[in-house]
């Protein structure tokens, strides 16, 4: 049997192999996001990466996310913590009737009648579930909603991108914190949910006498030194520091 060999250039090889790859990727996810937005100049330009978007994460889950790129203007960009990925997952998850709502807007006709824009080129594509969604952003109609959309995201990614959950626990813990003091049943429940917070455990009321504010006051020494001391300052005079 003969073999026809084909040639094709190195760029229209990388760019068939780009697609395969990211075929692969979208397939096998059950949630992703791949937006890019840029003005459409060539790579060498001067200003290229200015307000250049790149953002491509496939991962239903914080704790299994492996693949994911992300450049907004030349800058790499990081995704260190569980409520951040929770935040951008539930923009899309909010948004979606609209991303739909947008793709089946875009037949070849409407796409044709509308025209492409040429100095900017935008682009969504979303995976929820077996839910896959593509917004073309480069027309006149969507355009703008499309930069709202991915400049939200572009957002979230600049000001949370490098916190960690620790992060975001000290922010919680502060805010609280700075708050007007609310009434005793209501500031029990909160230092109770912050000591649950950065513990893991349940606060508790000492048996018998305790009360809810002398509870308070030990989460509060707990929080500040960073250790879980409630047991220890609940029962001054128990050696054998057992959990009531």
């Amino acid at each position: 049997m003969n073999e026809e060999k084909v040639y094709i250039e190195k760029r229209e090889y990388d760019f068939l192999k780009q697609q395969d790859n990211d075929f692969y990727k979208l397939k096998r996810a059950d949630f992703a996001i791949k937006i890019y937005s840029g003005a459409v100049i060539p790579p060498t330009h001067p200003s290229y990466n200015n307000d250049r978007i790149k953002i491509e994460i496939f991962s239903f889950d914080f704790i299994k996310l492996g693949e994911y790129s992300i450049q907004i203007d030349g800058k790499e960009y990081n995704i260190k913590s569980q409520n951040l990925f929770n935040n951008i997952k539930k923009f899309v998850s909010d948004n979606l009737e609209v991303l739909i709502g947008w793709s089946k807007h875009q037949t070849n006709s409407n796409l044709n009648n509308n025209g492409y824009e040429g100095g900017k080129s935008r682009s969504i594509q979303i995976k929820y579930g077996q839910l896959v969604i593509n917004v073309n952003g480069q027309v006149s109609d969507l355009g703008s909603l499309c930069d709202e959309f991915i400049n939200e995201i572009k957002t979230m990614i600049i000001n949370d991108g490098n916190k960690t959950n620790e992060n975001f626990i000290e922010e919680n813990i502060n805010k609280i914190l700075s708050t007007p003091t609310p009434p005793v049943d209501e500031e029990f429940e909160k230092y109770c949910k912050l000591y649950q917070d950065r513990f893991g455990k349940k606060a508790y009321i000492a048996e018998p006498g305790g009360t809810r504010e002398r509870t308070i006051e030990a989460i509060k020494i707990c929080l500040d030194k960073n250790e879980d001391l409630l047991d220890k300052l609940l029962y001054p005079n128990n050696d054998d520091n057992i959990l009531y």
